[in-house]
């Protein structure tokens, strides 16, 4: 029997050779913890690929009936084509007003919205193809008349009102409600204020201002609406909110979307387009780079996919001038390339449990989600998303060390929080008793001491030890540091004139200090602790915090020299070492502190960490002041001056390390000739 299906399976193999898996021709990536991307199971692969007459596309939209427009203009007139979602032609909308069809929407009612660029008109069409009626510029004083009116993208929502994007408008998206009456502007973009713009408000008469600074908020590229009422937007070039979600009041939702500069400086996304599935999940297509970027209801990043080749040779699933994206309500995405095609890209099983578990988290039924996200991660156990969806269904079922874990393991600390109370609440009634009784004990015990010392001599020898190790090299060293917490200008005084500390005990400082400075990074809670330990580099670290307490010591002795101060250059290293005794003696409270607070005593460890800041500042102060003999403006001046300094070395470093590099590469390259010609 075993045989006989061995026979039939090398059969099947004979006949059907070519049965084989085309993956997808980009590489998908997933979010991890650290916002970083991680390759990951293929995300969406291509469908097929719509090239049916569609020279001249300008947008796409697909409806709720999962029909797919697609706006073109060709040689003079706008045309809006229908096709199934199998893209399979239907029938298009024509008409002689249209001369121009550069965005395109479709309300739930199935009435079509083109954007009639060269006229500057909106058509709205019924569910037949008949033109209803066309809206032009708004006649209201209060709109402008000056202010352009050239639509490119227009959405509605279920009360007909219309809310268009227009070229060269930088109040934000254009209302208007049915009728065309002009409503007033909505989410309009911020202009991005510099340090040298703000100095040039300053200083600057209006005249310059109106000459040097033509600082306007860039112009949204698309729009998009959810079933809700709720507004997305993409806008193009240096912007630092590429898309948005906005409310009812124009205000942005998105609080965890990623940066515009994602790819580095200069290298803008700029999102063209975005679409919205039934569910919320948003698609943002990049032009740039022609990848689709998907987000949850959220905004949370869930992953990219996709590529771009501006060879222009139209291969399945790699665009070429990507401009439009639509998603319809079996997710599967839409792509509108200039080059005169739409790709269609499906998601693939993988993705679509992502899909599935997201339905049921968003709707809090997280228990119910708990399998999906398992088997999510099974697949990819570095996806964000999914470790906190698992979080909060071990949060509801009041699990929360495990909650904890995975939220820890999504990087999430605004829910770690909450389960981390939960767990020191129950301890805390756990254990209260033992506490009282631990205090009570301690208390017996303080008192028992005093009484011992008080009237027998069973303390004695322990008192002449400890006044015999008083009298230690180490412990007048250690009194010395310490006396500066209370009397830091007496200390410094007599360091200078009287060396009271020795440069074993500087060196001990900075020792103590680096390892504290690296053990932060290992010790301090989840909460507190932002540095990610994968990129982190201990030596390196230590490496930056030597060149910037040498760079200051070396700055303040030189500045001193040369404004009359008094103190010698160990006088000064040995000075800043001892102003930092606060760090050394803090630092391991604030870790202990910082692994049993919450989000909600923050404000706690925020105080200690400034108190900590702000005493090693008033001890540098005045150590200068005392080190150099310097009055209080002396010593304001000094430090000013050596961060200058500070600055002026380091620019000069980084220039001659760039020569070096250069120099270096001018000398190989010559070598490299004389013996190619050798």
């Amino acid at each position: 029997m075993k045989k006989r299906w061995i026979i039939l399976a090398a059969i099947i193999l004979f006949i059907f050779p070519s049965m084989t898996v085309k993956a997808a021709p980009y590489e998908s990536f997933v979010v991890d913890k650290d916002g970083g991307y991680r390759y990951s199971p293929s995300l969406y692969e291509p469908a097929y690929m719509i090239d049916y007459n569609l020279n001249g596309i300008t947008d796409l939209y697909v409806s709720q009936e999962n029909l797919l427009y697609v706006a073109r203009t060709d040689a003079g007139h706008g045309e809006i084509l229908i096709f199934d979602t199998k893209g399979n032609y239907i029938r298009s909308i024509v008409d002689d007003e249209m001369k121009s069809a550069k965005g395109i929407f479709v309300d739930q009612e199935g009435k079509a919205y083109a954007v009639d660029y060269s006229r500057a008109l909106i058509h709205i069409f019924d569910s037949a193809g008949q033109l209803i009626k066309s809206i032009g510029k708004p006649e209201d004083p209060l709109y402008g008349n000056t202010t352009p009116f050239k639509p490119t993208k227009v959405v509605a929502d279920k009360q007909g009102n219309l809310y268009i994007v227009s070229e060269g408008t930088t109040n934000g998206i254009i209302q208007l409600n049915a009728e065309g009456e002009f409503l007033g502007y909505f989410g309009a973009n911020l202009t991005q204020s510099t340090l040298i713009h703000e100095l040039q408000k300053r200083f600057f008469s209006e005249e310059m201002l109106d000459f040097f600074i033509k600082s306007v908020p860039q112009s949204m590229s698309n729009i998009a609406i959810d079933d809700q009422g709720i507004v997305y937007a993409t806008t193009k070039g240096d912007t630092e909110e590429p898309l948005k979600k906005l409310n009812i009041a124009g205000k942005n939702l998105l609080t965890n979307s990623i940066p515009n500069n994602f790819y580095g400086k200069d290298k803008y996304l700029n999102f063209v387009s975005v679409a919205v599935d039934p569910d919320g999940n948003m698609i943002a297509l990049s032009a740039t780079y022609g990848q689709i970027f998907l987000f949850d209801k959220s905004g949370s990043n869930i992953g990219i996919c996709g590529a771009k080749n501006e060879g222009g040779n139209n291969e399945l699933g790699i665009t070429t001038n990507p401009i439009a994206v639509g998603v319809d309500a079996e997710h599967r995405i839409y792509i509108g390339d200039a080059q005169g095609n739409v790709q269609v890209l499906t998601p693939t099983p993988f993705m679509k449990l992502i899909y599935e578990a997201l339905v049921l988290y968003n709707d809090g039924r997280y228990v119910e989600s708990k399998e999906l996200w398992e088997e999510v991660l099974i697949r990819n156990s570095s996806i964000a998303i999914a470790n906190k969806g698992l979080g909060h269904s071990y949060y509801k079922q009041q699990d929360y060390a495990s909650a904890m874990d995975y939220f820890k393991r999504a990087n999430d600390r605004t829910d770690y929080s909450n389960a981390f109370w939960e767990i020191r609440q129950q301890f805390l009634l756990d254990y209260v008793g033992y506490f009282i009784l631990g205090v009570f004990v301690l208390s017996i015990l303080g008192f028992v001491k005093k009484m011992l010392r008080k009237y027998t001599k069973v303390l004695e020898p322990f008192d002449a030890w400890k006044a015999k190790c008083g009298k230690t090299r180490v412990m007048i060293q250690i009194r010395n540091v310490l006396y500066c917490i209370k009397h830091p200008r007496d200390v410094f005084y007599e360091l200078r004139f009287n060396n009271t500390i020795a440069i074993g005990t500087s060196a001990a400082l900075i020792g103590i200090f680096l390892i504290l400075k690296v053990g932060r990074v290992y010790t301090f809670g989840f909460l507190f602790n932002k540095v990610s330990l994968i990129d982190y580099t201990p030596f390196q670290d230590i490496v930056n915090v030597l060149i910037l307490m040498g760079l200051f010591v070396i700055s303040n002795y030189l500045v001193a020299s040369i404004k009359d101060g008094e103190g010698k250059l160990i006088q000064v290293l040995k000075g800043f070492t001892v102003s930092l005794t606060p760090a050394v003696l803090l630092l391991i409270p604030l870790g202990v502190i910082s692994n049993v607070l919450t989000l909600q005593e923050i404000f706690i460890f925020q105080f200690l960490e400034s108190v900590i800041y702000i005493w090693c500042f008033i001890l540098i102060f005045c150590m200068i002041m005392e080190i150099h003999d310097y009055t209080v403006r002396e010593t304001v001046v000094n430090l000013l001056l050596t961060v200058f300094v500070m600055m002026v070395i380091f620019v000069v470093a980084v220039v001659i390390s760039i020569l070096g590099k250069e120099f270096i590469g001018f000398i190989k390259s010559i070598v490299e000739e004389v013996m190619s010609r050798g």
